[in-house]
């Protein structure tokens, strides 16, 4: 919040010093020049935050601002022609002068180009800001997908029931306990290795899952039946890792 006050304040500051330098060089008086722009900017700053708040009171939360275009293009007008009012009437107060059709035109133009910029930036940081929130809920379901899958598949319990498994078939079945142990080790692989990957294949993401369901098949037996049926040109499509939940 405060960078953005701190923006407003530099905006129209700006804006208003380089309308005082050309009305200096135009030979204007600089007392009632400045005291004309500091209403100006006074007024600018207020206007422009009213008109955020209205923009971000119709806008829905999945709905880009640039969809408000016709509310941003009234808005500019309005806060335009009102600015040039207020212009006007304060240097007529103060200076007991007169504008003609063309020095108003001017001064709206002016200031309808200033309120132009303001809303676009505006559009431009909000949707930029936008997507970053987007992304930043992105990336924590997918932490948080992550870190469930990583749970489920290393918890001790888990562990524990693969290895005592595993322990009744070395004697009753070595060649399995093998292929078992072999399966562990690819389940802890894959968990550990997973953190610094932003996708995988999908074959690979099945592979890790038939590990899983492989070991608890030890457990439960006839209980437990899977069957998986992929497109062979599925197979090379990327997702995010641990995508393929497995049973807690």
């Amino acid at each position: 919040m405060r960078r953005y006050w701190t923006y407003q304040l530099a905006g129209w500051l700006g804006y208003s010093a380089v309308g005082i330098t050309i009305n200096l060089l135009s030979g204007d008086s600089p007392g009632p020049l400045i005291a004309t722009h500091m209403i100006l900017v006074s007024c600018g700053i207020w206007l422009t935050h009213l008109f955020r708040g209205e923009i971000r009171q119709r806008r829905r939360p999945d709905q880009p601002i640039s969809s408000l275009w016709p509310i941003l293009l009234t808005g500019t007008v309005c806060i335009s022609a009102i600015l040039a009012a207020l212009v006007i009437g304060a240097n007529i107060v103060l200076t007991r002068g007169t504008w003609d059709v063309v020095a108003v035109t001017a001064l709206w133009w002016g200031m309808l180009l200033a309120t132009g910029v303001w809303t676009l930036l505006y559009v431009r940081f909000s949707e930029r800001r936008g997507h970053t929130e987007r992304e930043n809920v992105l990336q924590l379901s997918l932490r948080e997908a992550q870190l469930r899958a990583l749970e489920s598949q290393i918890n001790p319990h888990f562990l524990f029931n693969c290895l005592n498994s595993i322990r009744a078939l070395v004697e009753i079945d070595p060649v399995r306990a093998q292929d078992m142990l072999t399966r562990l080790s690819n389940v802890l692989r894959n968990s550990l290795r997973l953190d610094h990957q932003h996708t995988v294949a999908l074959s690979e993401e099945v592979e890790a899952v038939s590990d899983y369901l492989a070991l608890e098949t030890v457990r439960f037996a006839d209980r437990l039946d899977s069957t998986v049926n992929i497109e062979e040109s599925a197979r090379r499509c990327p997702i995010p890792p641990m995508v393929l939940q497995t049973p807690g």
